[in-house]
């Protein structure tokens, strides 16, 4: 598993769900167990929120070829649900 790859296949499942672009970037805090992504500002309807978030926990398993489970991915999102996106 690389960092990068992780953050490529982030931003490409947040782009393939919302069309919005994105910079994806690496934190130097570490978990204890698994994988931690922390999306912030973002702006979405709660149903858009979830499709996100769902999409983010698949595409990162498929990348770490199913050696993190998805119980230990864990997707934090701040910012504020909109009815707008």
């Amino acid at each position: 598993m690389t960092v990068e790859l992780v953050e490529i296949v982030v931003q490409k499942a947040i782009i393939k769900v919302t069309k919005i672009e994105t910079t994806v970037s690496t934190s130097s805090a570490k978990t204890a167990k698994g994988v931690s992504v922390v999306l912030h500002d973002f702006n979405l309807k709660p149903t858009k929120a979830v499709v996100v978030m769902s999409a983010i926990k698949l595409a990162v398993f498929l990348a770490l070829e199913g050696k993190v489970p998805t119980k230990d991915i864990h997707i934090t999102l701040h910012g504020s649900l909109s009815t707008d996106l």
